[in-house]
C-alpha cells in the first residue's frame, strides 16, 4: 500500500500497512471512543512496558497507570511488565 498525497485527507500508511508513527492514526479514533456519552471509565490492560508510543499517547489522552504486573519472558521477549491505565471521566 502506498502513501497518498499530501493535503488529500487520507492518512498515511507504509508499505507494510502500519500508520507513520507521530501522525495522529491512532489519536483520532481513541478520541472519537472517549466522546461516547454513555461510558464514563475506559481501561486498557496488558501493555508492554517497551510500548513507549502507545503508553505515551494514552497518558496525553488522561489514561493514569493503575497496576504493573512483572513478566517472565523478559529475556525472549524484552518486555519487563504488562502495564494497565485507566480514564475516568467526569
Amino acid at each position: 500500500m502506498g502513501a497518498s498525497r499530501a493535503g488529500d485527507g487520507v492518512d498515511r500508511v507504509r508499505g507494510d500497512g502500519r500508520g507513520l508513527p507521530g501522525h495522529g492514526v491512532a489519536t483520532a479514533p481513541l478520541r472519537h471512543m472517549l466522546a461516547f456519552p454513555q461510558f464514563k471509565t475506559y481501561v486498557f490492560e496488558d501493555i508492554a512496558d517497551t510500548n513507549a508510543p502507545a503508553l505515551g499517547l494514552y497518558e496525553k489522552l488522561g489514561f493514569r497507570e493503575f497496576k504493573r504486573e512483572k513478566v517472565r519472558h523478559t529475556k525472549r521477549t524484552g518486555t519487563n511488565a504488562y502495564v494497565s491505565m485507566r480514564l475516568t471521566q467526569a
